[in-house]
């Protein structure tokens, strides 16, 4: 639980310095600007997030590949 909050105060301090909004900055990770506020604020991530988190501070994954997956999940590919 610890290493999942720290990924998520990660992202956190990424979205400040970026200074982007909840919501332009969780999209990327499929999440909505109520959700990304109730994560912010203590909540726990899905699996999934974490892992999406995992692999982008990793290098794994780009910004480009979060984008291009969210355009192929609402079929405006």
């Amino acid at each position: 639980m610890e290493a999942e909050r720290g990924l998520i105060r990660r992202a956190v301090a990424l979205r400040l310095e970026l200074g982007q909004s909840q919501g332009a900055f969780w999209q990327l990770f499929g999440l909505s600007q109520p959700a990304a506020s109730r994560l912010e604020c203590g909540g726990k991530g899905s699996s999934c997030l974490i892992v999406l988190l995992s692999l982008y501070f990793s290098g794994r994954i780009s910004e480009d590949d979060l984008a291009v997956a969210q355009i192929k999940q609402c079929g405006l590919h």
